[in-house]
Order: structure tokens, then sequence, then C-alpha cells
């Protein structure tokens, strides 16, 4: 990474090291150029690999500077947690592949530097995110958090805490809203409404704890009630 200038005893020192990185150009097709900001945020398709390449260096970083090994790290938003690291030479570039289940508005950082530590410089860095179809892979009410799913071996009952999962792409850190269906013949009833629950690392958990309000919304009950849900994210259904 580089360093700011600094002084030793009154003589001024240059910064060296890399200075800013840069998507590299290559496999176009990798990149939704009308969804990034030139030198800011590249967004990626989803499971596409999008290559970084060092785009500038610091004025004062030497020839031999320039043809050491090149750590590049993968960090969160917050620039605190290494999520993956990789050193390679000096004259390689790095591919970023993000999985579908990680795409959405959440956008990691991209760092790389000469010493094998992170630089602490925001502007070296790039943001990045991947982009897909936002969908619901899979889904699963259980009895307790990260249970199996129990819809085929359990009924619940009103009263009951239940807890809900769902496996997403696309959609990985926005706030989304779960509506709360009953099956009725004719129009479909909606009963509940969560709004703003947060998707994780792809994946959705929400402990639902007021099931004993349910029954008296219902238009009409039978001795076993059917229910759904329907999930709204960015304004749209998912």
């Amino acid at each position: 990474g580089g360093r700011f200038r600094f002084l030793v005893n009154g003589v001024e020192i240059m910064a060296k090291g890399i200075k800013k990185i840069k998507w590299a150009g290559e496999d176009a097709h990798s990149v939704i150029t009308n969804m990034s900001i030139a030198n800011k945020l590249v967004t990626i398709h989803g499971d596409k690999l999008a290559y970084f390449k060092v785009g500038e260096w610091f004025p004062g970083t030497t020839e031999a500077d320039k043809k050491k090994n090149v750590t590049w790290m993968w960090l969160n938003k917050e620039s605190d947690i290494i999520i993956r690291q990789k050193t390679l030479a000096h004259n390689f570039i790095y591919g970023v592949r993000v999985k579908k289940k990680f795409c959405g508005p959440y956008t990691y950082n991209l760092d790389a530097s000469i010493t094998g530590a992170p630089s602490g410089l925001k502007e070296i860095g790039l943001k990045f995110r991947g982009y897909c179809q936002a969908s619901i892979v899979s889904s699963a009410w259980s009895i307790s958090h990260g249970g199996d799913d129990a819809r085929k071996t359990y009924v619940f009952s009103y009263g009951h805490i239940i807890n809900l999962h769902l496996d997403t792409e696309g959609i990985n850190g926005d706030l989304v809203t779960i509506e709360i269906y009953n099956l009725q013949t004719g129009t479909d009833r909606k009963i509940d409404s969560y709004p703003k629950i947060p998707v994780v690392d792809g994946q959705i958990n929400l402990e639902i704890k007021n099931t004993s309000t349910w029954r008296a919304k219902l238009r009409f009950t039978t001795e076993e009630e059917k229910f759904y849900i329907k999930v709204i994210a960015n304004g749209k259904y998912v």
C-alpha cells in the first residue's frame, strides 16, 4: 500500500507503494458499466470474474518496489475484516467473483499492498458489488433458529414462535418486507407484514412471535389453515 508524505529531521520523504488500483478492462462482459462509477465502484455480474491490477504508484516507489509481490485483499464494507486474501507476482492480475447469494446492494472493498497488510487508505482501493436477478432460492419454517424445515412434520398452532429462514440471490445487504398470506377460496388474505428485515450474507432469518394475533385477522377459519409468504425488495415482489 502507500503512505502519506512525512518528515524525518525536516526532510520530506516521498510516499511510496500502490497509489491506486483499477479494473483491468479484461472480460468486459463481466462488468456492468452503467451500474459502475469510474475509479470508485465496479458492479460485476454474479458468478462472473472481473480482473483488477495496479493502476498507479506513488512517486517515491522504486523500480525494485514495483517488482515486489502484491497482496490483494477482499474486505467487508467497513474495511475492518479481510474476507479473502491472495498474494500474486507484481505482473499478475487479480480476479474477483461474487457468488449470486452475495449479490445485491451490499458493497465490498478491494485493497492491495506490497507490504502484505491493508493499506488503510480508502483512496487506494475500489468498491465492488455483485448483481443478479433477485430471487428466493429456498425456504424453511422451523421450530428453533437454524432448525430443520418442519412444514411436513409439524403442525404449528397460533401462539407458537416460528423461525423463517430464506436463502436468496441478488438482494444481499437489502432491507426487505415479509408479508404473510392466508390461503383462502377466492382472494387470499394478507394478515401481517414485517418491514425492514435485513438480508445478511444472502440469508433472511425472521423470528415470528405474534402468531397468536393471526387468527383474529382471518375472514373465516377452518380446522387447519395454510399460510405462505411474499417478499418485497426495493419496492418489488421477489
